[in-house]
């Protein structure tokens, strides 16, 4: 069950991340950018059905743009709806960052209620930051329970992500759960999703 909330979550964090526009996209092919020659093309779909994505709409035609990097409040709603969460109703905002009322404000707390991310001792959440690849094995690991104990002490399989790295075991474990691979020895920790 969590190896296809996995997958799915997975789709979403790697292909793209177009969440915010007025209108959805329709399943049948909506996107000026996606066709059914698409490998993703099944799962943006998919994602689109689930209300995960929307897709920018500009001049009347509406893109998903794979291309974009994928913000931490875009990756906050993402989770709690592949994780079969609903958003937190709340009269006040923990963030100082996240307006009540706004899309992601629910999506955001929820995500933090259940221990998906990790915050800020400045009362932010930085939704508008994009997401690192670091930040996602701490989300991916923590949304869908992959357990870090045995991948805590043993060093890790890429030269730039040290042992002082704080992101190591999630890093570890999506790494020999077979989630995520580098490039040349590398993992590229502060790079951004995409």
């Amino acid at each position: 069950m969590y190896l296809k909330k996995i997958s799915l979550i997975l789709c979403v964090l790697f292909v793209s991340a177009s969440m915010f526009t007025i209108h959805s996209a329709q399943a049948n092919g909506g996107f000026v950018d996606v066709t059914n020659k698409d490998d993703a093309y099944e799962e943006i779909n998919y994602l689109v059905n689930l209300g995960v994505i929307k897709g920018y709409t500009e001049k009347g035609k509406t893109y998903y743009k794979p291309y974009n990097t994928v913000t931490r409040g875009q990756v906050a709603k993402m989770v709690v709806v592949a994780s079969g969460n609903k958003p937190l109703v709340v009269n006040k905002s923990s963030f100082s960052d996240v307006a009540v009322g706004t899309e992601l404000s629910g999506y955001v707390e929820r995500a933090v209620q259940l221990g998906f991310f990790k915050t800020n001792i400045k009362g932010q959440f930085l939704p508008n930051k994009p997401l690192t690849r670091d930040e996602m094995s701490y989300v991916l690991t923590n949304a869908f329970k992959l357990d870090t104990s045995e991948y805590e002490n043993i060093d890790s399989p890429f030269v730039d992500v040290g042992i002082n790295n704080p992101y190591v075991p999630y890093v570890n474990t999506i790494y020999y759960n077979g989630i995520t691979q580098g490039s040349n020895q590398n993992y590229n920790p502060n790079g951004q999703v995409t």
